[in-house]
């Protein structure tokens, strides 16, 4: 993790704001603003103001009382606004422009750029609902397979967040590509049959499936805590 400078002392939390920068998910899928989505209910929780904005470049902060900036928008920059303000500013998952402008960079999906004490890392650091880190791990017991296809009905996936995860509980094998969904069928033990989108997707499942089957039966675990400690982390800052 990248640290250029110290968090800000600030007395009252309750009169910060922070903005999470998050894609459309008709363009980069809905796992990421699922686990923005997490997340600001989280610090919600503390009584920190969050909102969460769609990327584009132009985007500009209007709450004066902003403090914290994170970007989840896969290798994006942050927008031209954002680097002239005087906030911390996180990238999350982010291998692109965004990576070097941060004051700090939080990686949560394990990456194949990854050393192996940061892939182990990683897997500390998974965005869980709390429907399902409430749940004792079983992702020793997951079973992966690669699929060259898959049937076309995501129904499910369509559901509103909450009511997939109850169709994920109650099932037992699960086809979907890598992320959010994955790595929530992961630490629920599922059979998951795992397709790819892209050409990136395959790369990062490939690779991933190699190492996960190299570790040691110990060290496959999610252990489930991965967003109390991004919140713990950001309210650090304040």
């Amino acid at each position: 993790m990248k640290d250029k400078k110290k968090g800000l002392n600030l007395e009252n939390k309750k009169d910060t704001a922070i903005l999470i920068i998050t894609g459309k998910p008709k363009d980069i899928g809905y796992g990421h603003h699922t686990r923005m989505g997490l997340l600001r209910e989280s610090l919600l929780e503390e009584n920190i103001s969050t909102e969460i904005n769609y990327f584009h470049d132009s985007l500009t902060i209007k709450d004066q009382k902003t403090k914290i900036v994170l970007l989840d928008n896969r290798d994006s920059a942050f927008p031209d606004d954002i680097l002239k303000r005087k906030v911390i500013k996180i990238a999350i998952d982010n291998r692109g422009f965004g990576r070097n402008q941060a004051d700090f960079c939080w990686d949560v999906l394990p990456h194949f750029s990854m050393s192996h004490s940061e892939f182990l890392n990683s897997l500390k650091r998974i965005l869980l609902p709390k429907s399902v880190s409430q749940i004792k791990p079983a992702s020793k017991s997951a079973i992966i397979k690669k699929i060259t296809s898959h049937k076309k009905d995501n129904s499910a996936q369509k559901l509103p967040h909450s009511s997939f995860i109850k169709h994920l509980k109650n099932t037992l094998e699960i086809e979907c590509y890598y992320g959010q969904t994955f790595f929530e069928a992961l630490y629920l033990g599922k059979k998951i049959s795992l397709y790819d989108i892209s050409p990136y997707h395959k790369k990062l499942s490939d690779w991933f499936i190699e190492r996960w089957n190299q570790l040691p039966l110990n060290e496959r675990e999610i252990d489930g805590s991965g967003l109390d400690r991004l919140k713990s982390f950001i309210t650090s800052q304040l």
